[in-house]
């Protein structure tokens, strides 16, 4: 039987590559050559991310390889004209190729599969469904839905039955946690494993100098899969929090010193630290290498427990990150961050400042969630004047809240109306989304309790309290302008003139549209009680269900 083809590409997340590895891909390129493939032979890794080819560089590869399917890594919903555009010219290129998409795009499985060239999706994790994909190709020589296909676990297609309707065939069971691999360094290029990245405030500890001194490399780890938080704008991929083998993974760092002379270690966890037991025995475990390791997420409540935070940094943890999302209690509870409270965030920042932690924890904002309103704003402004107050350079990063496909935002804005029904409408909004910066007002959709000139001011005040408003040129010739007029116009004619100009921003330059906004009324149903995002929306349409994974398309479009 002929072996199957297979090229892995990925969508480029930022301006340029990112430095976090494609953990995902490695994965199952790992589940296939475990399976028989050969890489660089049958499976091959396109790394449009990191490489950012043009088009016509991306006609000539695929031309050249003819591969028969092609995995499209998309890990985030804000690439979805990206996944348009490249599986257009893949299957221009390549007519006969089947496309599989995996990622959290696939919460979008209906639109993507209905509006694109993608011809099956794969729902959760891919390492068991890809290889069975696979195997189904090299039978069948397609995609296409048949029985067969049907019996697959955890994939999405379009039904040969009814061209209107989707065939989703169940969620899969997760792999066992002695199956989770780490990255694989060997097979994706040393772009990963850099030197000592500078700017995570790491660099002033004399440990890391040392490691500088010493041509140390960096590399990401995983410590644990999932996390024990369900946040109301979070599309998240994994059911729970499953804690990754410490054995496996410290011979996994050991081979990496060895091997490419690494010497600090990023852990890319969402939700470090949750099992307490588990991070005391990599403590012990990890000391003896004698490296140093930088957190990346950490749970609130664990980052203000100060003996366990001593102990990381005697074991070499050199800066930890934490998730603040607002300065208002009652926007963290509409965001569902557990039991969480502003003044745990607080805490939270005055125990990584006692123990030399902090680095460059920054103070994340999810600004404009449903239920912001005036009281909300101030109480979140206070917050980060109070933090300023123990840390006075802190990097503030306010994101506005950008409604993602599975989550429970994304169904609040359907539900509402913000969000069109029609596939079409819902193929709009994931253009408007695709590329877009989180701090960028032109994705925003208001579905607050204020007025929207009010809301967009609120995000200017925030962004002025950026530790990187005023820098450059650009930013001294901004707090020039910005002085002047707070001196020339009374303190209600600046607000109103700032009101005005982002708006007027907002709207494209639409001055008729932007005035329009000063007098929009708020629709009712916008001021909601004090609860969780998710109960609000499943009390609305009972049809959204507590499945602790992204919905599929099924689950998400009953009762269209």
């Amino acid at each position: 039987m002929k072996k199957a083809k297979v090229c892995f590409i990925n969508v480029p997340l930022r301006d340029s590559g990112d430095f976090f590895p494609p953990f995902g891909i490695t994965r199952l390129i790992d589940s296939l050559t475990d399976s028989g493939y050969q890489f660089n032979t049958d499976v091959f890794f396109y790394n449009i991310d990191l490489l950012r080819p043009s088009f016509e560089d991306m006609k000539a590869y695929f031309t050249q390889l003819n591969p028969d399917i092609v995995g499209i890594s998309a890990v985030v919903s804000t690439s979805y004209l990206f996944v348009k555009q490249v599986s257009q010219l893949i299957k221009e290129v390549v007519p006969r190729v089947s496309i599989v998409l995996g990622g959290n795009m696939a919460a979008a499985s209906e639109v993507v599969l209905k509006k694109t060239c993608v011809h099956l999706t794969v729902i959760g994790e891919g390492e068991d469904s890809f290889v069975d994909v696979c195997r189904h190709w090299e039978t069948y020589g397609s995609l296409t839905d048949n029985p067969a296909l049907r019996k697959i676990r955890g994939l999405a297609f379009k039904s040969a039955e009814d061209a209107n309707a989707t065939v989703f065939t169940g969620y899969r069971d997760q792999i066992p946690t002695e199956r989770i691999r780490q990255a694989n360094y060997d097979i994706i290029d040393d772009y990963y494993m850099q030197p000592i990245i500078r700017g995570f405030g790491i660099e002033d500890d004399i440990r890391t100098q040392k490691m500088i001194e010493g041509n140390r490399r960096s590399a990401g780890i995983e410590l644990s899969k999932g996390c024990v938080s369900r946040c109301t704008f979070c599309h998240r991929w994994n059911k729970g929090y499953r804690a990754l083998d410490l054995d496996s993974i410290i011979d996994e760092m050991q081979r990496l010193i060895q091997r490419h002379n690494v010497g600090v270690f990023y852990l890319y966890d969402e939700s470090f630290g949750s099992d307490k037991s588990h991070i005391r025995s990599f403590i012990k475990k990890v000391k003896p290498l004698n490296v140093l390791w930088h957190v990346h997420g950490m749970r609130v409540k664990t980052v203000t427990d100060i003996a366990l935070l001593q102990d990381m940094k005697d074991a070499g943890c050199v800066a930890i990150k934490f998730g603040m999302e607002s300065g208002s209690d009652r926007m963290l509870t509409i965001m569902e961050k557990l039991a969480t409270r502003a003044d745990d965030n607080y805490k939270a920042l005055l125990a990584l400042k006692e123990t030399g932690l902090l680095g460059t924890t920054t103070i994340q904002i999810v600004y404009g969630m449903p239920g912001e309103n005036r009281h909300t704003v101030k109480e979140t402004i206070r917050f980060i004047k109070k933090c300023r107050e123990a840390k006075k350079n802190i990097y503030i990063a306010p994101a506005l809240a950008q409604a993602l496909p599975g989550t429970p935002l994304y169904e609040f804005a359907r539900l509402h109306g913000f969000i069109g029904s029609t596939l079409d409408d819902e193929e709009a909004y994931l253009i408007r989304i695709s590329d877009t910066n989180k701090a960028d007002m032109k994705h925003y959709i208001n579905m607050t309790e204020e007025k929207t000139p009010d809301i967009l001011y609120g995000h200017y005040l925030l962004r002025e309290m950026q530790f990187n408003f005023y820098w450059g040129t650009r930013g001294r010739i901004k707090w020039v302008a910005t002085t002047a007029l707070k001196i020339l116009l009374t303190p209600y004619g600046f607000r109103l003139f700032v009101k005005m100009l982002v708006t007027y921003r907002y709207c494209d330059k639409n001055l008729k549209q932007a005035i329009k906004l000063f007098f929009e009324k708020r629709p009712p149903g916008l001021k909601i009680e004090t609860l969780s995002l998710r109960k609000i929306v499943s009390q609305i349409n009972p049809a959204f269900e507590k499945n602790d994974v992204p919905y599929s398309v099924d689950l998400l479009r009953r009762g269209r």
